[in-house]
């Protein structure tokens, strides 16, 4: 009966997972606490075969991606002006 009970909890995740549109979608609809909680229940999925989708990094999230250069430039800029 156990069994059962989880087979039905890991499809039903599946089809949470491969209908959603971001990571934080997927653990929103499941009921999960964050959606890191539910990326990790995907990648242990993954890593017994479970072919389920990739989301790219961030996804859903709205954040953008850093200014890798300007962040140098600051970095330099306040170089020698911190105080010990």
């Amino acid at each position: 009966m156990m069994k059962d009970l989880r087979q039905r909890a890991a499809e039903e995740f599946v089809r949470i997972w491969q209908t959603a549109k971001s990571p934080a979608d997927a653990a929103k609809k499941a009921g999960l606490k964050t959606d890191r909680v539910a990326s990790t229940r995907a990648t242990q999925l993954r890593a017994k075969g479970v072919p389920l989708k990739k989301f790219p990094r961030g996804a859903g999230k709205g954040v953008p991606h850093n200014d890798w250069s300007a962040l140098a430039k600051l970095a330099r800029s306040l170089n020698g002006k911190a105080k010990p």
